[in-house]
């Protein structure tokens, strides 16, 4: 649901959303609500990333604020740098960005939000269907089913096995 707006993109960033939408040049768009394998999931990549308690060169940041153009800043539900992230809102190109499929999304809105992405310039951008338990990767034109989210640098694997792992 879009609700129009006039607030600046500084102010959308100072303020507290119980559910933080995006802010798509000036209007506040409201993402789907996420459940529990969403949050799953959002667990497993960043466990999966994380080796003796620290991460292993690469960093998993969920539900992060992005900004994919001027007016244009979305909410990522997962976004992967080589390194610490700038703080509060990276100004760097993520190195990538899985989203991850809810039962209320519209195909329209996801492929906006994957284009984004694409348009910012991140090379690698995942598309996660929990409820069908795959992995897709989008180049910009199309989506690619793939077996894994991965990097060559840093060397990072996580086979959709193991990301579904135990979940029905």
């Amino acid at each position: 649901m879009t609700v129009r707006t006039a607030i600046p993109v500084t102010e959308y960033l100072d303020t507290a959303f119980e559910h933080p939408p995006d802010y798509l040049e000036g209007e506040l768009v409201e993402r789907s609500m996420p459940g529990t394998s969403r949050s799953r999931i959002q667990r497993r990549v960043v466990a999966a990333t994380v080796v003796g308690g620290e991460p292993a060169g690469l960093y998993v940041y969920p539900e992060i604020h992005l900004p994919m153009a001027t007016e244009r800043w979305r909410i990522a539900d997962l976004a992967f740098y080589a390194g610490e992230a700038e703080s509060p809102y990276p100004k760097r190109v993520a190195l990538g960005i899985a989203e991850i499929l809810s039962p209320r999304d519209e195909v329209r809105e996801v492929l906006d939000r994957l284009n984004d992405c694409h348009a910012w310039g991140v090379p690698y951008i995942w598309l996660i269907d929990p409820e069908r338990r795959t992995i897709h990767r989008y180049d910009g034109a199309s989506l690619l089913a793939v077996d894994a989210i991965e990097f060559a640098e840093p060397a990072f694997r996580l086979t959709a096995e193991d990301l579904f792992k135990g979940s029905a």
